[in-house]
């Protein structure tokens, strides 16, 4: 019985891993094309290289996800609350890879 616990333990990470190993291909490919390297730059400080790790990870993130805002928070394992925080403030120039934001119509009371 505690052994099939550590199996199935075990198991479900793996799959998220493979989410994870998918948007880090994205990040790879989408770095080798734009010619930008995830490593840290000798004139950046960490907060720099931080930001823009951040960014690649979300722009991967969105591009595996097609925009959807909530798919890409749950690859990134966040809120999307957060994703949208960290795009409207610290990332704007990623805006144009997320979907239009729906609103909803008003209820006619």
């Amino acid at each position: 019985m505690q052994q099939e616990r550590v199996i199935t333990t075990l198991r479900q990470p793996w799959e998220d891993r493979k989410l994870e190993a998918r948007a880090l291909e994205e990040a790879a490919a989408i770095r080798s094309a734009e010619g930008r390297s995830i490593l840290p730059e000798s004139s950046d400080t960490l907060a720099e290289a931080v930001l823009r790790y951040e960014g690649l990870l979300i722009a991967s993130a969105l591009a595996y996800a097609d925009g959807h805002i909530g798919k890409a928070a749950r690859i990134l394992r966040m809120s999307y609350q957060s994703l949208a925080y960290a795009l409207d403030h610290r990332h704007q120039e990623l805006l144009t890879l997320r979907l239009p934001v729906r609103r909803r119509s008003k209820r006619k009371p």
